[in-house]
C-alpha cells in the first residue's frame, strides 16, 4: 500500500507541474478547464491505484491455503472410464 501512496504522491505533483508550467488549459477550455484537469488527475490517479495494488499482490507472498475437500458434482464423477 506504501507504493500506491507514493506513486499517488508523485503523480499528484508530476500533474501539478505539468498543468502549471506547460498546459494552458484556460485558453483552450475557457471555464471547463476545471473539470478537464480534474477528470485527467481522476484517471491518472486511477492508473497509479490499480498498478500499485497490482504490483503489491506480485510482491506480497502467497496465503497459506486452507486445506477446503473439492467440491463434487451432484451427478457424482463425469470423468469417463
Amino acid at each position: 500500500m506504501l507504493l500506491v501512496v507514493g506513486g499517488w504522491t508523485a503523480m499528484s505533483g508530476a500533474l501539478l507541474a505539468y498543468i502549471t508550467t506547460i498546459a494552458s488549459y484556460g485558453s483552450l477550455f475557457g471555464n471547463l478547464a476545471t473539470i478537464v484537469v480534474l477528470a485527467g488527475w481522476v484517471y491518472a490517479g486511477a492508473v497509479v491505484f490499480l498498478a500499485g495494488v497490482q504490483i503489491d499482490a506480485l510482491l506480497r507472498p502467497p496465503r497459506e491455503r486452507r486445506d477446503v475437500p473439492p467440491v463434487s458434482s451432484p451427478g457424482g464423477d463425469h470423468r469417463g472410464g
